[in-house]
């Protein structure tokens, strides 16, 4: 869980800084975060930042839920411009305004804990909530880094679904947990291992550690099928650089020397998905010929 003294260090009420907040060269001295709240307009928010100010104007019986209770735990899947998903325990609607998300909806007592953040859904509840998402390609990236975030176990989510039988997308918690895979270590490889599954390709897991024969380490793929011997690595803005591109190249010859066949995909290809799935049947027939 992250810890709260690292975020909102700068922010003031505003009814202390009253002498404070006169315009200097046309423009304000501090900036409005939340009711109340304020912080110097220099300070370039953060989503911990305008969590923490919504703390402060919260009534105590307010839930912090949703995406934010996963960013609480550790999920940095948010901007700072990311809505604060807020319940309340009873199921009191708390008013949507600074850039809340407000959710009118009752919480079973093991549904919530207290925190230096104030109370918080636990991590079977977020991953619950974040589970009823109708969209996998969104859903299943949060829950994976939830789920490697925390000590959650997928069958610790079993009794809140049982607690809330008939609620809106519920049949969405297994198929997302299903697909859900704590090796993941990025939101685009979640969702390329997502997509792929969902169009009926083998299944993939995520940073698979490939070894040769004799035992020795040779990579760590992205997404791999270790029975069919396929790869699929995910090529972000990182390895767009020189130096790191020719050392991906000599691991990757490594990877095919050693009978694998191997895809790389970067955002050009992911975007155009016609081509992506095509690339990758070709990459599955061709693990599927006789190896002589």
């Amino acid at each position: 869980m992250r810890r709260i003294d690292d975020h909102g260090q700068l922010l003031l009420r505003s009814t202390d800084t009253r002498d404070l907040v006169p315009a200097r060269l046309g423009g304000p001295l501090l900036q409005r975060v939340a009711r109340d709240v304020v912080a110097p307009a220099r300070h370039s928010l953060t989503y911990g930042d305008r969590v923490r100010a919504t703390r402060f104007a919260l009534p105590s019986d307010a839930v912090l839920c949703g995406t934010t209770a996963a960013w609480i735990y550790g999920v940095d899947q948010t901007s700072a411009a990311h809505a604060i998903e807020v319940g309340a325990r009873h199921g009191r609607r708390v008013r949507s305004v600074d850039g809340r998300s407000s959710r009118g909806r009752s919480f079973h007592p093991d549904d919530v804990q207290d925190s230096d953040w104030g109370l918080v859904t636990t991590p079977a509840r977020t991953a619950y909530d974040l589970a009823r998402d109708p969209m996998l390609l969104r859903s299943v990236p949060r829950l994976d880094a939830l789920v490697r975030a925390t000590t959650l176990g997928i069958a610790d989510v079993w009794p809140v679904v049982e607690r809330n039988p008939g609620a809106r997308w519920i049949t969405m918690v297994p198929r997302a947990f299903d697909l859900v895979d704590a090796g993941a270590e990025s939101v685009r490889e979640s969702m390329l291992r997502v997509l792929l599954a969902l169009e009926g390709f083998p299944r993939l897991v995520a940073q698979h550690d490939l070894h040769d024969l004799a035992g020795s380490f040779v990579a760590r793929l992205d997404l791999a099928n270790p029975e069919l011997r396929v790869g699929i690595e995910y090529d972000g803005a990182y390895h767009l650089d020189p130096d790191q591109a020719a050392r991906d190249g000599v691991r990757r010859e490594r990877v095919r020397a050693n009978g694998w066949q191997l895809l790389v995909v970067d955002s050009t290809l992911f975007s155009r998905r016609e081509a992506l799935f095509a690339a990758v049947a070709a990459l599955f027939d061709r693990a599927k010929l006789p190896r002589w």
